[in-house]
């Protein structure tokens, strides 16, 4: 977690109740001049731009035992969703994006995900992860895990649907 960045955003917005149990804030944030990192972050009282940190910077600490990793709790789910709601992002935006082309994306990521490269792919789903790890704990170990949850859902709808079974799938629930 990025805690300067967190006090920024303290600084433009107050926590608020989002929904039952869940609180958070409401900001909006946008790539700023096409720089790796470099973000611009809007909210109710002000904006500012913020460089994210890398990855190997935003880890939590590992743990030094095993934690079973419940995909269904909300904390994890926001994980998951900010790798697919990338990766649907991407497809919104590109023609001709194919399930071999994430699925080779996510592959390269599973081992190593602060990789640096040129691929959309992987370059999109790094910049939101930094985003997503400036503001959460999540360990080293529980990105693999996301990544390679999507990796496999991604495989077994290639599968039974094709070409782009997966792309098709998430695109019925990620808006």
């Amino acid at each position: 977690m990025d805690k300067e960045f967190k006090e920024k955003l303290n600084k433009i917005q107050k926590l608020m109740r989002i929904d039952k149990g869940t609180k958070g804030f409401q900001y909006s944030i946008e790539s700023f001049k096409n720089e790796d990192g470099l973000i611009k972050v809007i909210a109710d009282k002000s904006e500012f731009i913020y460089q994210l940190k890398e990855l190997p910077e935003l880890y939590a600490p590992e743990q030094s035992f095993y934690l079973d990793i419940d995909w269904d709790d909300n904390y994890y789910l926001s994980l998951l969703n900010t790798i697919e709601g990338t990766i649907r992002h991407i497809d919104d935006s590109s023609i001709g994006l194919t399930d071999a082309r994430v699925i080779y994306s996510l592959e390269e990521m599973v081992s190593k995900p602060e990789l640096k490269s040129n691929d959309i792919i992987i370059k999109e789903i790094n910049g939101r992860l930094r985003f997503q790890l400036s503001i959460s704990d999540y360990t080293r170990s529980e990105v693999r895990g996301a990544l390679r949850k999507v990796l496999k859902s991604a495989k077994r709808h290639n599968q039974t649907g094709g070409i782009r079974g997966y792309l098709d799938f998430i695109k019925q629930f990620i808006p």
